[in-house]
């Protein structure tokens, strides 16, 4: 049985609930290349991998849509950046020329508002729960019985989130990606915010500007979509309002039907619009390749072609 544990990416395996994941997803990906090698025993490697991988970008692609974003934004901005998949027929709305890459306010700030959402500590099946302090560069006791891929993916499905806020848990203050033998990690929080510097950019207010929203002109009137604690220990680190930086601003925004507020909405929101609409190989544009994705993967799975 696949485990991985030697990914392209050294993050992938920081704790063994991300490694657990990730090795569902390759697991899937071995699954569907069976599929494929025994109906097309023709086909070489490459074939099998492209064909499979496909297959599993789809699978992504469709679950992110429909059962992720519509709790991440809401029905509003859901419609407004027409991210709702299509419940048949295939997307028209393809653009060439549209920008589909990610953009640094989403990678460096906005879709980093997960790490709040991390808890200290969770349940694994038949065994004492496990700390998120102790899992980190434990990623080789996926092997080990009582904590193979299944139990991490079963202990994580069981285990209730943090909510979106400004807090942190205490294992990503100063012990983020800690070892036995160096027990002093990093502050997840300080680095999100020194990379938004690192990357240049623009303030909470230019953002709020940007995505055609009213900016604040005092602390005080960010009240509107904060929480005065919030605003009070912004009163004291920053001078200005324009000197707020992205992330911790987004962060402390209250969502109104949607998890994320405003700003990091409209930042989310346009990139996955972009994803979906500017990407030639989405799973449901019409022009994926040669011919549509749903017609490819029937005529060579249903049909072995």
């Amino acid at each position: 049985m696949v485990l991985l544990l030697l990914p392209g990416d050294p993050r992938l395996i920081i704790t063994p609930f991300l490694t657990s994941l990730n090795t569902l997803w390759v697991r899937v990906h071995n699954s569907i290349a069976d599929k494929l090698q025994n109906l097309n025993p023709s086909w070489n490697d490459e074939n099998l991998y492209q064909e499979s991988r496909c297959v599993v970008a789809a699978l992504i692609q469709h679950i992110t849509y429909k059962e992720y974003l519509p709790l991440v934004l809401g029905k509003a901005m859901m419609d407004e950046k027409n991210l709702n998949i299509l419940k048949k027929d295939h997307l028209q709305t393809y653009q060439p020329l549209h920008d589909a890459t990610n953009a640094n306010a989403f990678v460096a700030a906005a879709f980093r508002f997960g790490h709040t959402m991390v808890g200290g500590k969770f349940k694994l099946p038949k065994r004492k729960p496990m700390t998120l302090l102790a899992s980190f560069s434990e990623a080789k006791s996926v092997k080990n019985a009582g904590t193979r891929p299944s139990d991490f993916l079963e202990g994580m499905a069981n285990t209730l989130s943090d909510t979106l806020d400004t807090w942190f848990t205490p294992h990503f203050h100063n012990s983020f990606a800690a070892t036995p033998s160096s027990e002093i990690g990093f502050d997840i929080g300080a680095i999100s915010i020194k990379r938004g510097r690192d990357h240049g950019l623009p303030g909470y207010n230019r953002w709020r500007r940007k995505c055609g929203l009213q900016p604040f002109m005092t602390f005080d009137s960010m009240s509107q979509v904060m929480r005065k604690g919030d605003i009070n220990v912004f009163k004291r680190m920053y001078k200005s309002v324009e000197d707020i930086d992205l992330y911790p601003a987004g962060l402390a925004e209250r969502g109104q039907n949607s998890l994320l507020g405003p700003t990091f909405s409209c930042i989310v929101a346009q990139q996955f619009h972009d994803l979906r609409h500017g990407d030639r190989f989405w799973y449901e544009n019409n022009q994926q390749l040669d011919h549509p994705f749903s017609t490819r993967v029937n005529q060579r799975i249903n049909h072995g072609k």
